[in-house]
């Protein structure tokens, strides 16, 4: 199997106004938001 590596990263700044409230993951080489249509 290969190997795998996490990287996470805190926003500190959003300089794009009206941007989303919905934080962004990355899964499966997409962006996707996070909403209350998220589930595990």
């Amino acid at each position: 199997m290969g190997s795998s590596v996490l990287v996470t990263a805190e926003v500190l700044e959003i300089l794009s106004p009206g941007a989303p409230d919905e934080p962004l993951v990355y899964h499966n080489r997409t962006y996707h938001r996070l909403g209350g249509h998220s589930t595990l």
